[in-house]
């Protein structure tokens, strides 16, 4: 049986999180500078910063700045637990959590299956969402999903 501790429906918004955005900038200008005092032949050093600007390119607009249209950009669990995903064509469908959704301190990594049997995911980092938000839907994950999951792996799904 669930629990169901809420009577108005979690809604987050797939936000741009600053600390999220500053890191993975941070983290590939490090490589390029490394890339580039490297003792190979220039063509080398240039097809392997080549390479890292294709890879900060691919990160930037999928997770980051939640390009396409597959893209999950609003989340919304209902009293029930149910979940209506809205992705980036405008497309509404309900889908249903999976196991390996994983929540940590900085960041949360949810998966959905929905009713085509297609997979979903978001990433969320915890600074963009308001602080409220997030521990209703830590307590929903913690406690009210156990029509979802088994007692074991709900523990898992909270404690990553």
């Amino acid at each position: 049986m669930s629990w169901h501790g809420f009577s108005t429906p979690i809604q987050l918004d797939n936000a741009v999180s600053p600390r999220l955005l500053g890191a993975v900038c941070v983290l590939h200008a490090l490589g390029a500078v490394a890339l580039l005092n490297l003792s190979l032949p220039l063509t080398a050093r240039l097809a392997m910063l080549l390479a890292l600007g294709g890879c900060a390119y691919d990160v930037l607009r999928k997770i980051l700045l939640r390009a396409g249209r597959r893209c999950i950009l609003r989340m919304e669990l209902a009293a029930g637990g149910a979940w209506r995903l809205t992705d980036g064509a405008g497309d509404v469908f309900g889908a249903r959590l999976l196991r390996d959704s994983r929540i940590s301190l900085p960041l949360l990594a949810l998966r959905w299956r929905d009713g085509r049997g297609r997979r979903h995911r978001a990433f969320l980092a915890a600074d963009a969402i308001e602080p409220q938000t997030l521990r209703r839907l830590r307590v929903h994950l913690r406690f009210g999903a156990d029509d979802l999951l088994e007692c074991g792996e709900r523990n898992r799904i909270t404690k990553s």
